[in-house]
């Protein structure tokens, strides 16, 4: 099976069934780690010497991942709320908000593609930083696909 196929699987099974348009879906963030953990052994392939090295990295990465997503889904709670009475005072904060979002998380992403670089060869560390640009991106158009627009 392609990886792009067990990701779109994984996303399906771990996001809640349709929802009102004003509640954004909830995962099981345990569920979600595990199935994306075991993807990202199957692809990476590593040896037991990678392994002793890249899973400690990765735990540190997770963590930070899952803070990430729980700061997103405040964001994207507090827009389901206001969206249909949102000031131009609070749009503007909410793009300030989302733009600080994104920026802390490529920053974390430069942070741990030089620890992964400092333990792991280029192709390796591509490997994996793409396998995670592929489930975010289906995160993110699972996750946020349904949002109401602003009337």
């Amino acid at each position: 099976m392609r990886i792009s196929t067990k990701i779109l699987i994984i996303l399906i099974l771990l996001i809640a069934p349709p929802l009102p348009a004003e509640t954004f879906p909830e995962i099981n963030m345990e569920t979600f780690l595990t199935e994306q953990r075991a993807l990202v052994k199957e692809v990476m392939q590593l040896t037991d010497s990678e392994s002793a090295v890249f899973w400690p990295l990765y735990e540190e990465w997770e963590k930070i991942l899952v803070e990430s997503i729980n700061r997103d889904s405040v964001l994207i709670k507090e827009y389901l709320r206001e969206h249909e009475n949102l000031s131009d005072k609070k749009a503007e904060a909410m793009i300030n908000e989302l733009l600080e979002l994104q920026a802390e998380h490529v920053k974390n992403k430069r942070v741990f593609i030089k620890k992964f670089s400092e333990k792991f060869a280029p192709k390796k560390v591509l490997q994996f930083f793409a396998l995670i640009e592929i489930i975010e991106a289906g995160y993110l158009s699972t996750a946020i696909g349904e949002l109401p627009l602003i009337n």
